[in-house]
């Protein structure tokens, strides 16, 4: 706020005296395209009491704007990145007279390059500067610039006396609101489900291959810290040397490649990947899309690099981004941007920075941080707005709780997620993951604690919160209630630190539901089958919450508030979440933060708040000379509509396909380029289940092999000091081939084993030998070998078939198996002893009189060596065990 706030006020009602008359006295007709974008940005300003300059300026330009029509309304919307047939960025949404509409949609379509005229050379703004000239006497004569940068300070200045601050902020450049998406916008407030193109998630690919993992990884931290202190000044030295020329910049490129490798093994994987980053954005330039190389001057780079690298080495320096899932990787971006904001005030430019990398590094299965969970200083918007009303949440219950083909346990664990997240504004995992202790009430009140517990760790100090019901319950929502509590107390009562969605096990232990990796899924199918809406997520429920009850806490009044929560509903509200001392004030923000877990109300008011806009529109009513259908707007009349869609299948969501030979290779591909199980399985739609035995044969295998150093052939690591070194052996080449042709396999050749028994396929994980050789002593291993052979045709030049001691009892059951079999001393190499788990001694012993199959190395076939027929037949001998094990169950 300046000195000079009077004079603006006054200036600002002159304003808008000049905009009255201007709207009704100026016809587009009389200008050329150009001017009248001019003019239509300079009344958009005024009316609007918008003092956003980038705003105003992409206006004058043509850029980032759209407009639409709903009958007599017109509306502008805009985004820094926008697209006229970009329907899913996010945007703020501001309705505008109709001359505004007009003189802006006439000017959208002017030629590039066209120079910006002078304000006096527009008859229109005659008036205009006449009003600058009285406050610039000795600059009577202002270019386009300097005039919008005059209009904004003005208006600026003026809100902060006039505006309520919240709106005050969202009006200038300091705080860009986002509004709801046009699918909510026209649904909610118009009732026409419209069909927009949208940009739904597709099915998950595998991500591009890390740099290879060393398996002597260094982890002692004092010399992770030294080395990436080290590995970053390096990087820095590199930059240096960079000039923007092409041949210039990848040699750039090929020295931070080869800095990268030379420190693999002695930095965390995170390190790598920020020397990686830095190193393609020389390599690229600016403009990827385009053949031309425009390359990054090097300050920019080296800005670049010095704004994101000493995070990375202060929080990174001994961390795997790739097996982080999204909260944790939205926990280390929120300490990133605390340690940014404590050591440097250059934090906007850091949150560019932060966004980049991890786009970028998305390709290497990189989870993308909840960005509007973020306090980012940023002009850019991120967040993905949704809105679901009371009556289309009272429909989504309907759905669940009357589909025939879910079990009732399966109703009630759905339903109850799903009134977490809505009623309380809980995070997925914060709902999946609730304790029974945790669920409290009393006889007036009923309230949820989010705190930290052995299931989940909080993504921060400020999400431990308490948050009380806030809404009245539906009969459905008091019968699901007791329903769930009910279900709860015969699996697991008294016990109040097990979780509310647990399940009963074998092990005797209450374990959490093993439907949780799907429920998100699950309920997003019928969040989107309820709204018609095809880009609503889970988390948008959490962003229904939030604007569900600030129109209470800050006194809204407008058409979108009110479809979403009731007036009459407000005192009641008010009087629950700030007490007695319930009048608007800037406590209501931060009611608002602590209900959410944000560790600033800006958080909310950002990313969450979809309200703003309308609460704009509120105190800067527009008014219409005249109304007519416009062309090159938006006809939210004219869209098409999605038709009425059936309930989904739900048995379909939650149930997990039956796994594949193609499916556990791509498992075990993802944990070997950095995902963890758990992930790599809930991305390939794998039941927990298959996930746990498959963790435990691949980690028992690898844990008793012996793998050579990278650095010295001659040197054996231990397996159990090399976790997923078998996975990380093999080739992308060779994991291309093996899942290709695994996925060429039907499932009855795959199963269709000729097996007599699978009583001894428990001890997967010792038939494959430390130097990987496959022993076997039963007649199940015999068959199963023989099978994965003949699955992956690996022809019988290429491997030899041997009985420890030549013993006769284990060469007959071979041979009958269809092997040809020699005794162990017609080959050079020894067969590794064989110790397992006998079950029926109860015991470990080492078996005595077995075979063993040996594999040559070849050039050609789809298994090539010794880590590929390891990995196949675990992979084949897991699937084939948890087939019997669900015929024995069955």
């Amino acid at each position: 706020m300046s000195p000079d706030i009077a004079a603006s006020l006054t200036v600002c009602d002159r304003l808008q005296h000049w905009a009255e008359l201007t709207n009704k006295s100026s016809y587009k007709a009389k200008l050329s395209k150009t001017r009248a974008l001019c003019l239509g940005a300079v009344l958009l300003s005024v009316e609007k009491r918008l003092g956003y300059q980038q705003l105003l300026l992409d206006v004058i330009n043509g850029d980032n704007f759209r407009l639409i029509q709903h009958k007599r309304q017109y509306f502008f919307e805009y985004s820094e990145t926008l697209t006229s047939d970009d329907f899913v960025t996010p945007v703020q949404r501001l309705e505008v007279s109709f001359k505004v509409a007009s003189l802006l949609a006439y000017g959208r379509g002017k030629k590039g390059g066209a120079t910006l005229p002078a304000p006096k050379e527009i008859a229109e703004c005659k008036g205009l500067l006449a009003i600058y000239q009285d406050n610039h006497s000795g600059h009577p004569d202002p270019s386009m610039l300097e005039l919008i940068g005059w209009l904004c300070d003005v208006i600026n200045q003026s809100n902060l006396v006039d505006m309520p601050g919240i709106v005050a902020a969202a009006l200038s450049d300091r705080a860009p609101p986002t509004s709801a998406s046009m699918s909510d916008f026209a649904r909610i407030l118009h009732d026409r489900v419209i069909d927009l193109p949208s940009d739904e998630a597709q099915a998950a690919e595998l991500p591009s291959r890390l740099p290879a993992r060393l398996r002597d990884q260094e982890t002692d931290k004092t010399r992770l810290q030294e080395n990436a202190k080290a590995f970053t000044q390096l990087v820095t030295t590199a930059l240096n040397d960079y000039e923007p020329r092409q041949s210039k910049a990848l040699e750039c490129d090929n020295s931070i490649q080869t800095i990268c490798e030379n420190y693999r093994g002695l930095i965390s994987p995170s390190m790598i990947l920020s020397g990686l980053w830095i190193a393609d954005h020389a390599r690229r330039g600016k403009a990827k899309w385009r053949k031309r190389f425009d390359p990054f001057a090097r300050n920019t780079l080296t800005t670049y690099w010095s704004l994101l690298s000493p995070a990375v080495r202060g929080l990174l320096y001994d961390v795997d981004l790739v097996g982080l899932d999204g909260d944790e990787i939205t926990e280390l971006c929120a300490e990133m941007l605390e340690y940014k904001t404590l050591t440097s005030r250059y934090t906007g430019a850091f949150g560019k920075r932060l966004k980049d990398f991890f786009q970028w590094a998305s390709r290497y299965g990189v989870a993308s941080p909840e960005w509007d969970e973020l306090d980012i200083a940023d002009d850019c918007r991120s967040v993905s707005p949704g809105l679901i009303t009371e009556t289309e949440y009272q429909a989504a219950q309907k759905v669940i709780q009357e589909d025939g083909s879910l079990k009732i346990d399966d109703k009630r664990i759905l339903g109850f997620v799903l009134l977490l997240t809505y009623r309380f504004g809980l995070r997925a995992k914060e709902a999946i993951n609730l304790l029974r202790r945790d669920w409290c009430e009393d006889d007036r009140y009923l309230w949820v604690l989010v705190q930290n517990n052995q299931y989940r760790k909080l993504k921060s100090k400020p999400s431990r919160r308490a948050v009380p019901l806030l809404f009245s319950l539906s009969e459905i929502e008091k019968d699901l209630i007791d329903g769930v509590l009910a279900r709860y107390q015969t699996i697991t009562w008294p016990e109040t630190n097990r979780p509310i969605l647990c399940e009963t096990s074998d092990k005797g232990v209450p374990v959490l539901t093993s439907l949780a990796p799907r429920i998100s899924e699950a309920l997003i199918r019928i969040l989107r089958s309820v709204t018609g809406n095809p880009t609503l997520v889970l988390h948008h429920c959490r962003h229904s919450f939030y604007n569900r009850i600030v129109p209470a806490l800050f006194g809204l009044d407008s058409p979108l508030s009110n479809k979403l929560t009731d007036v009459l509903d407000y005192p009641a509200l008010k009087r629950l979440i700030l007490g007695e001392a319930d009048g608007v004030s800037r406590r209501s923000a931060m009611a608002a933060g602590r209900l959410m877990g944000h560790r600033f109300p800006s958080t909310g008011l950002k990313n969450y708040c979809h309200l703003v806009t309308d609460w704009i529109d509120q105190l800067t009513p527009v008014v219409h000379q005249r109304a007519r259908k416009l062309a090159g707007v938006v006809q939210i009349s004219d869209l098409p509509t999605r038709p009425a869609t059936a309930s989904p299948e739900m048995v379909a969501a939650l149930d997990y396909p039956a796994p594949t030979l193609g499916a556990l290779l791509r498992t075990l591909r993802l944990v070997g380029l950095g995902q963890r199980y758990e992930r790599a399985a809930e991305l390939m739609k794998i039941h927990p289940n298959v996930q746990t035995q498959l963790k435990s044969v691949i980690n028992l295998a690898n844990n008793r092999m012996r793998f050579s150093s990278p650095t010295d052939k001659n040197v054996k690591l231990k397996g159990e000091d090399c976790p997923n070194a078998l996975l990380e052996t093999v080739s992308d080449q060779a994991w291309s081939r093996m899942i290709h042709h695994a996925e060429s396999l039907s499932e009855d050749e795959v199963l269709g084993w000729s097996g007599v028994s699978a009583d001894y396929l428990d001890e997967l994980s010792y038939v494959v030998s430390p130097n990987r050789q496959l022993l076997m002593y039963q007649a199940s291993h015999f068959a199963l070998v023989k099978h994965v052979l003949e699955l992956f045709q690996v022809p019988s030049s290429q491997f030899k078939v041997v009985a420890k001691n030549g013993n006769e009892e284990i060469m007959s059951g071979m041979r009958g198996a269809g092997f040809d079999v020699l005794p162990d001393s017609s080959i050079r190499s020894n067969l590794d002893g064989f110790p397992v788990y006998m079950r029926d001694r109860g015991t470990n012993a080492r078996v005595s009189d077995y075979g063993g199959l040996i594999l040559s190395r070849s050039k050609t076939g789809t298994v090539r060596n010794s880590y590929e027929l390891a990995l196949v037949f675990l992979a084949v001998g897991v699937l084939i065990q948890m087939q019997c094990a669900t015929i024995s169950a069955a």
